[in-house]
């Protein structure tokens, strides 16, 4: 068994059992099947799907100029980012107009740049 799935079937469990009781019934499984030995790498893959869950929960926004907090609310809210969640402004000289945002994996491209092209591509075919 790898320590990922591992990493894994302890999330599940604190999941299912709740941190304290999922924990303790994990660190048991580990115990009686001498697989205390991959401690250490479970963590790493913890760490690791932490990771990506916090960059997927991370609204991203990059446009060229500053955005007001009530824009940003508003593009919050046409995503459907939850209120609180974190988000990562960033500024791109080669974004002209209107702003990218991304977003639980998906981009959303608001810019004028692709809204040209879109345009383009709806009048050549």
């Amino acid at each position: 068994m790898k320590s990922s799935q591992l990493a894994k079937i302890l999330m599940e469990l604190n999941d299912k059992l709740g941190p304290d009781q999922g924990t303790k019934a994990f660190v048991e499984f580990l115990q009686q099947n001498n697989l205390t030995g991959y401690t250490e790498n479970i963590i790493r893959h913890l760490h690791y799907i932490q990771h990506q869950h916090d960059d997927l929960s991370t609204l991203k926004i990059t446009t060229k100029h500053n955005l007001s907090p009530g824009v940003i609310n508003d593009i919050k809210q046409a995503l459907g980012v939850p209120p609180g969640s974190p988000e990562q402004l960033s500024h791109d000289e080669n974004v002209l107009g209107g702003f990218i945002a991304e977003y639980n994996g998906q981009q959303y491209d608001a810019s004028l740049a692709n809204t040209t092209n879109q345009l383009a591509n709806q009048l050549t075919y």
